[in-house]
């Protein structure tokens, strides 16, 4: 027997009472803080930043190379930059307070540069190839398992760590939202803005100054000549992310367009380049614009 209509009308406005209190209470305790935000400023500290992120995975890869290492070098490098990139979500609200940018910087710039898909994937290639059919797959499925999980293991470390330790600083705070307002660099910007500007320019300009004068270091140099193209690249793709919320659609994009750059690069490395200058190139691109290790260096591309 169906219920009286009278029933269905009594409980139309419990229903609406319901959704008006999760408004409120959604409003009662999240915080909504508008940002002045100008992009010249994010470009110099992606700069700055990307340049010491492909330092320290070039170095932390080149450190952990040698006869009899327990573990693939890349692994440090994704270890280090998951952790850096923990730490910086759990802080994300302290990072905005402090500079919006410096959020970007670090976790775009910094941890995007340290860590990388390409050589993942082109190291599992490796693994997969160099060992015959059976211990290959085995090899790659290895290469596979241990980097997602020191990768993960490392993020939430990072973002738990950050908790513990500032725990006290968000004890009574509220949850925001961040809405941000485009700013005129030219005239409302600060001095802190045009400092990030100014560390930019002139961290990039010495770059490419060393990478001429320095023919010892050609390769390292040609890296963070070519790092910060990337970054900027991925950090453009990013804002595809908010299209679909289910899928970070402009991530997907900058790996795949990283993989298919390291592609071509592991070709030409085993090709017709000869030049010391053109295995430089290839090293300097696969280094810095696609984040991979390098991959010829010197006269005959021989590989590392």
């Amino acid at each position: 027997m169906s219920q009286p209509k009278t029933d269905e009308k009594s409980t139309q406005p419990s229903s609406s009472s319901n959704q008006s209190d999760i408004i409120e209470d959604v409003i009662e305790h999240v915080e909504m803080i508008e940002l002045e935000m100008s992009v010249v400023p994010i470009v110099g500290l992606l700069i700055a930043s990307s340049i010491a992120g492909v330092l320290i995975r070039v170095k932390l890869t080149e450190l952990n190379s040698y006869p009899g290492v327990p573990v693939f070098p890349l692994l440090y490098a994704q270890f280090v930059g998951c952790l850096i990139m923990g730490i910086c979500v759990q802080s994300k609200d302290m990072l905005f307070d402090m500079y919006y940018p410096l959020y970007v910087g670090i976790s775009t710039g910094l941890c995007g540069s340290i860590t990388s898909f390409s050589s993942f994937e082109l190291a599992t290639f490796r693994a997969v190839i160099n060992d015959g059919i059976g211990y290959g797959i085995m090899a790659g499925l290895t290469h596979v398992m241990i980097t997602i999980g020191m990768s993960v293991a490392a993020f939430w470390f990072g973002k738990d760590l950050t908790e513990l330790v500032t725990s006290k600083y968000w004890k009574n705070k509220k949850k925001r939202m961040y809405k941000l307002v485009p700013m005129d660099f030219r005239k409302n910007g600060s001095k802190l803005d045009f400092g990030c500007v100014v560390i930019g320019a002139i961290v990039w300009i010495a770059a490419v100054s060393l990478a001429i004068v320095w023919g010892e270091q050609r390769p390292i140099l040609f890296a963070t000549v070519f790092g910060p193209v990337g970054t900027l690249c991925r950090w453009r793709l990013g804002a595809f992310n908010s299209a679909k919320t289910s899928f970070p659609l402009g991530t997907f994009a900058a790996n795949m367009l990283g993989s298919l750059c390291i592609s071509i690069l592991f070709l030409l490395s085993h090709g017709s380049v000869s030049s010391v200058i053109g295995c430089d190139i290839i090293a300097g691109l696969s280094d810095g614009f696609c984040d991979d290790e390098r991959l010829c260096e010197g006269h005959g591309a021989v590989e590392k």
